[in-house]
């Protein structure tokens, strides 16, 4: 008796908790709530995520100047090396 009471109302949580989803989803999907969700909720944390992302980027990117640079550099005293060599 205990066991199909038990499994009673977890059968009732279930379903209960599988109707409130669907109400949820169903708010969420309509256009204000959308563009309320956007504006309010990602639209800021976009941009806070950005601030703390943007120094890192920017050093990113001057460290992959200088990696590119320096293996120009190379690619052209090793380049002159061989030449010289095959001259000689």
């Amino acid at each position: 008796m205990i066991i199909k009471t038990h499994f009673s109302i977890i059968t009732m949580i279930d379903k209960l908790v599988k109707e409130l989803l669907a109400k949820i989803s169903e708010e969420i999907k309509k256009p204000e709530n959308v563009d309320t969700i956007k504006n309010d909720i990602l639209d800021p944390m976009a941009k806070h995520m950005i601030e703390q992302i943007y120094p890192y980027l920017i050093i990113s990117v001057i460290v992959f100047i200088l990696i590119i640079m320096i293996a120009f550099i190379t690619m052209y005293f090793l380049l002159t090396k061989v030449a010289k060599v095959k001259l000689n």
